[in-house]
C-alpha cells in the first residue's frame, strides 16, 4: 500500500514516508545527524541520556534546544506541555495527558 503524504518543511508530496519530512528535507535517516541537532556541542540525546532524564525533562531538552533550527514556535510550545506535565507530577504524583 502506498501512502501519500505531505512534507512538514516544503509541503511538496512524497511517497511511504518514514518521517514527517520528505527525503530532501530528511536525506538522512539517522535523526542525530539533523542540523538542528549537529549545531550542538553536546546533541540532546547524548545530554538527556547521560543525565537519566525522565520522558518529560528529555522532550524539554529537546524542544528548547532545537526550536530556532526547526518549528520556532511551535517547539516552544510543545516544550510547554512537557513542562506542564513535570509540574502537574509534582502537584499531584502522577502525570494524566
Amino acid at each position: 500500500m502506498t501512502v501519500i503524504m505531505y512534507c512538514s518543511i516544503c509541503n511538496q508530496q512524497y511517497k511511504n514516508p518514514p518521517h514527517t519530512a520528505c527525503p530532501t528535507c530528511y536525506p538522512t535517516k539517522d535523526i542525530t545527524q539533523q542540523p538542528h541537532y549537529t549545531q550542538w556541542k553536546i546533541q540532546p540525546i547524548t545530554f538527556i541520556t547521560a543525565n537519566k532524564l525522565n520522558f518529560c525533562q528529555g522532550n524539554v531538552v529537546k524542544y528548547v534546544m532545537r526550536y530556532k533550527e526547526k518549528n520556532g514556535i511551535e517547539d516552544l510550545e510543545k516544550a510547554k506541555v512537557y513542562i506542564d506535565y513535570l509540574i502537574q507530577e509534582l502537584k499531584t504524583g502522577e502525570v494524566k495527558p
